[in-house]
């Protein structure tokens, strides 16, 4: 008996690794162990630097380096075939620990006539003909407690709000002087404030007239994670430019609308914990006052990055955070472009449309 096989008879559960998955398995290990042998020296030529502020970095050189990568091939033998290899263990643990937290604190309660308001904000960098500067959006949604009476939001533009990259301060006083100039046929400042109201949330039309309740909708309630996920996957088949990355963008755009109750916020929690790529980001961060942890979603080739950030201790979703690099040379540095946060709350009327001038 070899010592795959008898590692595997200590190990009995799960379905047995064929012949073939075993060959498979001894044969990267050897590959693993002979590069060791020879040395280092290519790949680090080519190896991208990486900075250490953004958070936790784990390496392996050396014998530890061998001895990680026979630990990852023997559980891929002894694993299900085709089953992927999940997120980094620390980034795993925090999205358990926010499922089963997520389940543990209370939803806001409606009472009849009452609403849920969630508040958005984002910010983001605007850019143009080489200039750049921050602006955004807060917008405030009231979702009805009887979900077939009016759903209403309002929306509201920032405008610039402050320079960034390059832009000097006379172009960014250039730029909130033509934001703010007077319509010469109103003698007002144009509107930017948008009332919408539409039943189920429907305040635009959806790709093949598909309602929002209909996208936000998960299913069958009893779904186990790996359900879920095998059915994101089915829906983001071609989607994007990583399956692994859209099927994390599937979850966090729902958990965007801030309209997930708790039981659900815990199984997309835990359905984010078996997509591989996801890693802590940042163990302790700070987001529109709210301190929670930040995770990558899966990378993706053109070395932009997205952030979830949540809250383990009481499973609440915060926001998100993405990020750009800053040069092509080596993509070791990242730089923020954008950030979203969500906030709940229960109010006990919604606002009227306004007068029309």
């Amino acid at each position: 008996m070899d010592s795959l096989e008898l590692l595997r008879e200590n190990r009995p559960e799960g379905e047995r690794p064929t012949p073939e998955a075993i060959t498979a398995a001894r044969a990267a290990l050897m590959n693993a162990i002979d590069a060791e042998k020879q040395g280092s020296t290519a790949r680090t030529k080519t190896a991208p630097k990486r900075r250490l502020a953004a958070g936790w970095r784990w390496g392996l050189t050396g014998a530890a380096a061998a001895a990680a990568a026979g630990a990852l091939v023997l559980t891929q033998a002894l694993s299900p075939v085709d089953t992927p290899l999940g997120p980094d263990p620390a980034a795993a643990a925090i999205l358990e620990q926010a499922a089963d937290n997520a389940v543990r604190f209370s939803d806001p309660q409606l009472t009849p006539g009452q609403y849920l308001k969630v508040t958005t904000t984002e910010r983001g960098i605007a850019t143009g003909d080489g200039v750049e500067f921050w602006t955004g959006e807060d917008s405030v949604k009231y979702v009805p407690a009887d979900p077939n009476a009016p759903w209403v939001q309002i929306r509201v533009g920032t405008g610039p709000l402050r320079p960034a990259g390059a832009t000097t301060p006379q172009q960014f006083s250039a730029i909130v002087a033509d934001y703010e100039r007077v319509d010469p046929e109103t003698g007002r400042l144009p509107d930017r404030t948008e009332y919408l109201s539409a039943l189920g949330g429907d305040f635009y039309p959806q790709a093949n007239g598909v309602t929002h309740a209909e996208w936000l909708a998960i299913g069958d309630p009893s779904a186990t994670p790996q359900q879920l996920l095998d059915r994101i996957r089915q829906e983001t088949t071609g989607a994007g430019r990583s399956p692994d990355h859209e099927a994390f963008v599937w979850l966090s755009d729902r958990l965007r609308t801030g309209e997930l109750d708790a039981t659900t916020r815990s199984l997309f929690y835990r359905t984010a914990a078996l997509i591989p790529g996801v890693t802590v980001a940042e163990s302790t961060v700070v987001l529109d006052g709210r301190s929670g942890v930040a995770l990558w979603a899966p990378p993706l080739a053109d070395r932009s990055r997205t952030q979830l950030v949540l809250n383990p201790e009481t499973g609440a979703y915060i926001g998100e955070r993405e990020y750009a690099p800053v040069s092509d040379e080596d993509g070791a540095e990242l730089a923020l472009r954008s950030t979203q946060t969500s906030t709940q709350s229960v109010v006990d009327e919604a606002p009227a449309a306004p007068d029309t001038p």
